[in-house]
């Protein structure tokens, strides 16, 4: 082998462990010990128990619908009273369902 060839191969490096701490039994037994004590749960009152969502209510305009029933649902858009949510599918059909608003 060469000597450029010698200069040139890496060498492995050795890796440093970290010192491991040991504590004698006395240090041990002089710690206090520190108890981890989690909260109790706040118990859920009744009320909050008895409220549900309110359920909202739609009204499915199909594809091919009508133009009356199409104009129908177009006013109502306009003063209001329903707003667009989602469109579905079911089979081959096609559906707009919108939501009733509630007036308050």
């Amino acid at each position: 082998m060469s000597d450029e060839r010698k200069k040139s191969v890496l060498k492995p490096i050795t890796k440093l462990e970290p010192k491991k701490r040991v504590e004698s039994q006395s240090e041990i037994s002089s710690k206090p010990i520190a108890k981890v004590v989690e909260p109790l749960p706040e118990p859920i009152s009744e009320e909050k128990q008895k409220v549900k969502r309110a359920e909202n209510k739609y009204i499915r305009l199909a594809l091919d619908a009508k133009q009356d029933e199409r104009l129908e649902i177009s006013t109502k858009i306009k003063s209001g009273e329903i707003k667009w949510s989602f469109y579905a599918t079911d089979g081959d059909k096609g559906y707009h369902y919108y939501q009733i608003l509630q007036k308050k």
